[in-house]
């Protein structure tokens, strides 16, 4: 009878190779149960689980190293090295092929461009009407247009176009010269003027040439008022930003013109006449400070036609007008911009920031701070120190332009930077909004805490009496001036009358002192008033 296999009944055995008279290998095996065609599936297995074996213990069979078993595991880990090591040596051979067929091509390609390089013999112009050899090629136009030199200069218009014909001179092309001079390639024509002329074309399609206003909103705030309304403007320079001598000159205006810059011509004939700046003299406590200094600056920029620039800018950020310094930050610089700001808007009222302000008069530090005077709120006069972070790495390529590239160039910063404050305006302006809200919360929760606190060690004290010390303080402080010009004006007097006037504003403190109650606030004031004029 022919046997079968039952391949739902299997069996499990395990599988030991022996090589070398040491076991190579132990696997497990799941075959088909084989029997008889007449027998039963079913009474094979009982007949194989009822012999020597049981399911729980299967069988251990051990094969040579050299039987079909051993042969059959290693057959398919050999054929898939066989077929990997085939395809790999297919791939380099692949690879060798189209090197080598690449190997002709390329010394065909290179003969092909090396006879490029010469002018072919016997070549004609080829303007068909013109009989005379070609001594001229220009690649721009074609791979093979060869001309003469009069159809090669009629043709380029002269070198007025971006073509960089060749003529054929001493074996060898060199550039095309037109009347002499050298023909411009593409790069020396955009590394030149012509990104400036196209800033500048744009910038005149924006605002319409200037003849539409509304156009030219870059320029103008729009939160800050047109008339009768207060200004806040913010006064600094920018010593980051120079120009060198080297440089050299123009030899035409800035095209923006004084968009945004005072022809430099106007500064310098007022800060040249200016006589108030010699009188001025920094105080004491400002001679760290250096940008005012006239010997500093002479010393300094010696290779500087320009060093530093000076504007304006109004606390929304938008840019107003600025000029160029020739020497270090002075008044005269804040005067000239002063008197154009008034003269420009006559209908405002200007207020100020101007970090080196202090050199006028010392007690514009109090009288003057912008905490203590009504409508500059929050304003913190650092509007132009943020311009400059945005316009001082500029520095770096208009150190080397001529005064009106370089005007050019500085406008069309500055212009960007305007139309950028100018978009963001509305969320600043909230953001400012809700900064100030808090901030009034906050204070008047400290100040209500402070008030509690004296109120409980026993002095009775409230927002009035708070108000009425600022007042006080600000007379200390506008008396004190006033008698201090006094002084100064009445410095040709005689002694003897000078202090007959001293000596009856002692008097009339002491009667005033006499009639206030000790514990009036006024009365620590006058006191120390009083010890003023002892002094003196």
């Amino acid at each position: 009878m022919s046997s079968r296999r039952c391949f739902k009944a299997r069996k499990t055995v395990k599988v030991v190779s022996y090589k070398g008279g040491k076991v190579n290998r132990r696997s497990t095996l799941t075959v088909p149960v084989k029997y008889d065609s007449g027998q039963n599936a079913s009474t094979s297995l009982s007949s194989i689980s009822g012999g020597q074996y049981s399911c729980d213990s299967p069988p251990e069979v051990s094969f040579g190293a050299d039987d079909d078993v051993g042969k059959t595991f290693h057959s398919k880990p050999k054929c898939g090295k066989l077929r990997l090591k085939k395809k790999i040596n297919s791939y380099r051979n692949k690879k060798i092929r189209l090197g080598d067929a690449w190997l002709d091509v390329r010394n065909q390609l290179y003969l092909a461009a090396l006879e490029l390089q010469a002018l072919p013999e016997d070549q004609y112009c080829i303007i068909p009407s013109c009989k005379e050899k070609a001594c001229c090629r220009c690649l721009d136009c074609g791979p093979v247009h060869f001309m003469c030199d009069e159809h090669t200069s009629m043709i380029h218009a002269g070198g007025l176009t971006l073509h960089c014909p060749e003529i054929w001179k001493n074996n060898r092309y060199a550039p095309y010269k037109f009347g002499g001079m050298e023909i411009k390639d593409i790069y020396r024509l955009l590394v030149g003027e012509t990104f400036g002329e196209y800033r500048y074309h744009c910038h005149l399609l924006d605002t319409f040439g200037g003849k539409n206003q509304q156009l030219n909103c870059d320029m103008q705030c729009p939160a800050c008022p047109k008339e009768n309304g207060s200004m806040f403007i913010s006064l600094d320079a920018l010593f980051g930003c120079v120009r060198k001598v080297s440089a050299g000159t123009s030899v035409r205006p800035p095209n923006h013109g004084e968009t945004l810059f005072i022809e430099q011509s106007k500064v310098d004939s007022f800060l040249k006449n200016y006589q108030g700046k010699s009188s001025l003299k920094l105080q004491e406590s400002c001679n760290n400070f250096q940008a005012g200094s006239s010997l500093r600056s002479k010393v300094k920029t010696k290779k500087l036609d320009e060093t530093a620039i000076f504007g304006a800018g109004c606390r929304h950020e938008v840019p107003i007008k600025f000029f160029s310094l020739k020497r270090g930050e002075q008044i005269g610089n804040a005067v000239y911009l002063l008197k154009w700001l008034k003269q420009n808007f006559a209908n405002l009222d200007i207020y100020l920031y101007y970090d080196i302000a202090c050199t006028l008069e010392s007690h514009l530090k109090v009288l003057y701070s912008g905490r203590r005077i009504e409508g500059f709120g929050l304003s913190d006069g650092e509007v132009m120190e943020r311009m400059w972070s945005y316009l001082r790495p500029s520095a770096k390529i208009t150190k080397e332009m001529t005064p009106s590239h370089r005007v050019d160039a500085l406008t069309d910063f500055l212009l960007h930077y305007g139309r950028k404050s100018v978009a963001q305006i509305g969320d600043r302006l909230c953001d400012h909004m809700k900064k100030a809200v808090h901030m009034k919360a906050d204070t008047n929760d400290q100040l209500t805490v402070l008030l509690g606190n004296l109120t409980e060690s026993g002095v009775t004290l409230n927002e009035a009496t708070i108000e009425k010390w600022s007042q006080s303080e600000n007379e200390l402080f506008s008396n004190r001036q006033v008698g201090k010009n006094a002084v100064d004006a009445a410095s040709s007097t005689d002694v003897a009358e000078r202090y007959v006037v001293k000596l009856k504003e002692y008097y009339d403190t002491s009667k005033k002192l006499k009639e206030i109650n000790l514990a009036n606030e006024e009365y620590s004031v006058l006191s120390s008033k009083l010890n003023r004029y002892s002094d003196a």
